[in-house]
């Protein structure tokens, strides 16, 4: 695996990986679990606000799998020891 550094990285640029489709209740579920607020688990309240949120950590984690199923052939690493 080769490492690039972030100023090596050119702009824009763009990993394409598998197409992915959230699942409403699995989304629900995390919240039940790890972020128990309305605007996660309840359709009429949070319909005030344009429908039901995912809680902020369910994005990263998300990602992460997402990450893990790309298995990326660089990965950047954030500085240089000059």
């Amino acid at each position: 695996m080769k490492l690039i550094f972030f100023d090596e990285i050119e702009v824009p640029s763009r990993l394409q990986g598998p197409s992915q489709t959230i699942d409403l209740q699995e989304m629900i579920d995390f919240a039940e679990v790890w972020d128990p607020l309305p605007i996660h688990l309840d359709e009429d309240f949070a319909r005030e606000y344009g429908g039901i949120t995912a809680s902020g950590p369910y994005p990263l984690a998300y990602r992460i799998r997402l990450d893990k199923a790309v298995k990326s052939k660089a990965k950047a690493i954030p500085w240089r020891v000059v």
